[in-house]
């Protein structure tokens, strides 16, 4: 799942696109700035190092965006069958709410409370990993934000 956007995307398409392994180039089949996303995250190391991924993605993101260029604003959540992992993140410091609340049988995660109560949702921290397994979640800083300088 990604909500948000890559601002700039059509300007920096054709070199992310060359960031990308032969296969998982030839492995797409739209054009959005969610699939790239993803498929950038698995050319990093999203199924070996989830936190490193997202690191080192969001960095090439953000040295690839113009002043001028309207921000980079992101949440995702993905999963490997086993854990889920979400992160938000903005260029300007914006980032479109995630919020996370522990549940009978596990976490829910949505853009905002689903009913319409606030007590029991906590957001996710912007610039941050959090891992939820079925019995616990981590939270893990993002070794590089992307903020603009």
């Amino acid at each position: 799942m990604h909500n948000g956007q890559l601002g700039g995307f059509q300007r920096i398409k054709r070199r992310l696109e060359g960031l990308l392994p032969d296969g998982l180039y030839h492995a797409r089949v739209g054009s959005t700035d969610s699939e790239m996303l993803f498929l950038l995250l698995l050319a990093h190391g999203l199924e070996q190092h989830p936190q490193d991924a997202v690191s080192r993605v969001l960095r090439l993101i953000h040295e690839l965006r113009q002043p001028d260029e309207p921000p980079h604003r992101i949440t995702c959540v993905l999963s490997d069958g086993e854990a889920l992992y979400a992160f938000r993140t903005a260029s300007d410091e914006k980032c479109p709410t995630l919020y996370q609340r522990r549940a009978d049988n596990g976490v829910v995660l949505a853009s905002e409370p689903l009913d319409g109560e606030t007590c029991g949702w906590s957001p996710v921290p912007s610039h941050h990993l959090l891992r939820v397994k079925p019995t616990k979640s981590t939270l893990t800083p993002l070794s590089q934000k992307m903020v603009a300088a």
